[in-house]
């Protein structure tokens, strides 16, 4: 498939469909990295504290 934000074509499994203008885009895992881990909010609070 071709990456909609690079246009490089790459396998179906190095990529997700994201829904964009009413219709499924392919977009690969180097254009859209996966999404760090998000810290507990009262973990975060505390440290501000601190």
């Amino acid at each position: 498939m071709s990456c909609i934000k690079c246009g490089v074509h790459k396998p179906r499994n190095n990529g997700s469909f994201k829904r964009i203008l009413g219709s499924s885009m392919f977009v690969c895992f180097d254009c859209s990295p996966p999404k760090k881990e998000a810290e507990p909010v009262a973990a975060a609070k505390e440290e501000t504290k601190a």
